[in-house]
């Protein structure tokens, strides 16, 4: 990420981030919710690997703050309502 110049080419890594079924990935994600060119993606990677039980359970009070984050942070309802579904599954 570090060698990335370009937004697009940012967006690209954080889009591929999903690929990588752990929670580390989504730690890796939340970093980039604060950057405004680039939360739209970090939003949903971040909702693409902890809709997954076996990554969002392991961690559920971590995976639980990152979620509400991505409820803050995205514009997207399509996104956010999923989101707030599975956040709040047992």
């Amino acid at each position: 990420m570090k060698q990335a110049d370009r937004n697009e080419d940012r967006r690209l890594i954080l889009d591929r981030a999903r690929e990588v079924h752990t929670f580390p990935a989504v730690r890796f994600a939340a970093g980039f919710l604060g950057e405004p060119k680039l939360a739209s993606q970090a939003c949903a990677t971040i909702a693409d690997l902890l809709h997954r039980e076996e990554i969002r359970n392991p961690n559920r009070a971590e995976a639980n703050k990152v979620l509400d984050q991505v409820i803050a942070t995205s514009k997207d309802k399509s996104l956010v309502e999923p989101v707030k579904s599975f956040k709040s599954a047992k």
